[in-house]
């Protein structure tokens, strides 16, 4: 596992250049940080991204293991509507 700081180091540098490809995957992850919903880690091969205590996205590029938690939790959402329909 990286530190803290070395993990800080990443999200600066990965987090420009994606913040302006689909901002609301972005809007979506600052709220969630905001709140402490969302925690990503890096193992040393990929990050791996939790949201609610469930892991929902795991890639080798920060902003893929973004992208497919913000899929991920829209899909679990869907689910949810469709099953109190």
């Amino acid at each position: 596992m990286i530190n803290e700081s070395q993990g800080q180091a990443m999200l600066k540098r990965a987090a420009p250049t994606v913040a302006i490809a689909d901002p609301k995957v972005w809007r979506w992850y600052a709220d969630l940080m905001h709140d402490r919903r969302l925690v990503c880690a890096h193992d040393g091969i990929r990050w791996v991204v939790e949201v609610d205590g469930r892991r929902l996205g795991e890639e080798r590029a920060f902003e893929a293991a973004v992208h497919r938690a913000y899929a991920m939790t829209r899909a679990l959402m869907a689910l949810d509507r469709a099953r109190a329909a």
